[in-house]
């Protein structure tokens, strides 16, 4: 794979964490202490050559996963869903999300309509098979790249068709347990932790979440070298 995809693999363990009963395991505490904190679950990509759902739990769980990707399953192949979503929580495998990778905001009506009929079929894969969520990123109206930057992507026309692509997507699934969320991202929306509020605001949905990948927030010298100032922004928001 090339370096983006790479490095997206790799470090969004983060980004695919998710939460878990409380404890103090991850924090370096004792109990009492650290009452009402709740570790991560760490996952990632497995990389196992099979199709088998059993194998693919068991290949997290020999990484010391507890959190993992969604397999390539497709929504109308009800059967594997169903037996995907038993293996992986059989072996406390938590699927985190459904990446649906594709611009939200792209330029061709037609290849945009495409797009966001398979972020709202990713989705309902998403409710389908028990994962946290569906993400993509929120899109970019850069003619020459589907995730580049562009000087309106922040602007108050795209923070509109967000907006409105989120409630479209939602209220076409009705999830009960899955949410949608927009990946956070250096050049577009949602680039930091008051715009991710902003957009909660606006979309106004239960079933629209936060993608925390603090990773694609580090674009400047001040965010570079007050991180952990970001993180805990990040957190109390």
């Amino acid at each position: 794979c090339n370096r983006r995809a790479f490095i997206r693999n790799s470090m969004a363990v983060a980004a695919t964490a998710a939460l878990v009963e409380p404890g103090a395991t991850l924090f370096g505490r004792a109990s009492a202490a650290g009452a009402g904190l709740q570790p991560i679950r760490l996952g990632g990509p497995a990389f196992a050559k099979t199709e088998d759902p059993e194998a693919l739990a068991l290949a997290h769980r020999k990484l010391g996963y507890r959190a993992a990707y969604c397999p390539g399953v497709a929504l109308k192949d009800t059967d594997r869903i169903r037996a995907l979503s038993e293996a992986f929580a059989k072996h406390d495998v938590v699927i985190a999300e459904v990446g649906r990778w594709c611009n939200l905001l792209e330029a061709d009506p037609e290849k945009r309509r495409q797009n966001l009929a398979g972020v709202t079929e990713g989705l309902a894969l998403a409710e389908a098979i028990g994962a946290g969520c569906c993400v993509d990123i929120a899109g970019t109206f850069s003619t020459t790249s589907w995730f580049g930057p562009h000087p309106d992507n922040l602007s108050a026309r795209a923070f509109d068709a967000v907006v409105e692509n989120a409630r479209k997507i939602i209220d076409a699934v009705k999830p009960k347990r899955a949410k949608f969320c927009y990946e956070m991202m250096g050049w577009a929306l949602p680039d930091s932790p008051d715009n991710c509020v902003r957009l909660m605001k606006a979309v106004d949905r239960p079933a629209f979440g936060v993608h925390l990948d603090p990773c694609n927030l580090i674009n400047s010298p001040e965010r570079f070298y007050y991180n952990t100032a970001l993180l805990n922004e990040c957190f109390d928001k």
